[in-house]
């Protein structure tokens, strides 16, 4: 195995780095070399990308992840990591070396759980597969007025063809979006998403004012003639649900719990 001669060789190893990472969206292949590398028939590009040392451990220790550092303004970050529901992103990384970039092993596998941003740099938390499912929970509702439903899931019921509307980006300047077309009332539109036709990538809307919206963050990739999706939104009240969307049956919250908690407040 070649792979095995180099890295156990004192003066014929040169070990290179590739990462793989497979989205929803799209897939990205990076490496840290300061030159494109071929990996079995797959070119990955120059980033400025490193890693944490990778940690041994067992199943049983829940902070074993591995911490991947890269510039925030690659358009990975500006895809994956402002949507309104964090969309799957796996991340593989590879060890290979110059003399044989076939010959490869993988380092690390898991599913890319959290971004976070500090200055000009993102930061990917990446635990292990195998730790990613062992720490999993089931969702548990909670005792509160607020409906514990995703709008438009199975529990909720809410069909969402029929609360949406198909129209085209007119103009675009950072994250405020002009549409040609908008039939939606009022406020009906607030907390709910525009999605993009072509890679299904979405954002939350926050603010509307005519034919302009404004959402939680600018899309990655965005111009006037895009097809695009105006999704009605729910700011899960009892109110809301019954009037806007007649689903007060389904309803998963328990309006009567009163806004004041005589545990933590005076008498």
């Amino acid at each position: 195995m070649a792979y095995l001669t180099d890295e156990t060789s004192v003066q014929s190893g040169a070990p290179r780095e590739v990462y793989r990472f497979t989205g929803t969206y799209n897939s990205y292949f990076l490496t840290s070399f300061y030159e494109i590398l071929t990996v079995n028939g797959q070119d990955y590009t120059p980033l400025t990308i490193e890693r944490n040392a990778l940690k041994v451990g067992t199943q049983e220790e829940d902070q074993l992840a591995l911490e991947v550092t890269m510039p925030f303004t690659h358009p990975m970050v500006r895809e994956y990591a402002y949507d309104q529901a964090p969309p799957a992103l796996l991340c593989e990384i590879f060890r290979v070396h110059e003399s044989d970039p076939n010959d490869s092993v993988l380092l690390w596998k898991g599913r890319v759980t959290a971004f976070t941003v500090e200055g000009k740099i993102a930061k990917l938390r990446v635990p292990s597969i195998f730790g990613y499912i062992l720490a999993g929970s089931a969702p548990t509702p909670r005792y509160q007025a607020p409906c514990n439903h995703v709008l438009y899931d199975e529990r909720c019921g809410v069909d969402e063809v029929s609360n949406r509307q198909s129209t085209t980006i007119t103009g675009v300047f950072k994250n405020i979006i002009t549409v040609a077309v908008n039939t939606f009332v009022g406020s009906d539109l607030i907390a709910g998403m525009i999605r993009l036709n072509s890679s299904g990538e979405a954002r939350m809307i926050v603010s509307i004012t005519g034919l302009d919206i404004t959402v939680s963050y600018p899309f990655s990739t965005l111009r006037v003639g895009d097809a695009i999706q105006l999704i009605r939104g729910c700011d899960h009240s009892f109110a809301t649900c019954k009037t806007k969307f007649s689903n007060s049956a389904r309803y998963g919250g328990t309006p009567l719990v009163p806004a004041r908690n005589p545990f933590t407040s005076k008498l």
